[in-house]
């Protein structure tokens, strides 16, 4: 993978990170004070589900060498999940789907996403791109290459 495309993902990582604060706050808003701050929030978790694509392609492009199969199956998996995810949000939004239709699928989404995610984690240990046991900060900045400086990204 090219620098550049390192950095671009590293710079989604944050864009996710940032989302999901705002979600939080405008979730908290929402029950709050009620009015638009839900719907604000349902546009929000749009684009914070599609971020999830380009960090899953990272992932398999890490790991598809080591384990095929797996980096495949957890890719489209959770590549699956999220966009289904955006579009139920999406509908929410523009008020082609109430709440209460879309909550469980939602809710089943989002574990999904997070399932490949931790089959991406599983693998990373086994192959040894991710450390097995503890490691200091300072030691891991002082070896920090760009594919690791993308993967603390994802996990700050």
């Amino acid at each position: 993978m090219l620098h550049r495309d390192l950095r671009s993902l590293g710079l989604i990582a944050y864009a996710n990170a940032a989302l999901s604060v705002f979600s939080t706050v405008t979730l908290g808003l929402f029950f709050a004070l009620g009015g638009s701050w839900g719907r604000l929030n349902d546009a929000n978790s749009v684009l914070w589900a599609l971020t999830f694509v380009p960090i899953l392609l990272l992932f398999f492009q890490m790991h598809r060498e080591a384990t095929p199969q797996l980096a495949r199956a957890a890719a489209v998996v959770g590549i699956v999940a999220a966009v289904a995810f955006a579009v139920l949000q999406a509908l929410l939004v523009v008020g082609l789907v109430a709440f209460e239709q879309t909550f469980l699928t939602v809710i089943t989404l989002t574990t999904v996403l997070g399932m490949a995610l931790l089959m991406f984690g599983l693998v990373a240990r086994q192959v040894a791109t991710l450390p097995s046991g503890p490691v200091s900060y300072t030691h891991l900045r002082a070896h920090e290459t760009v594919l690791d400086l993308v993967c603390r990204l994802l996990l700050e």
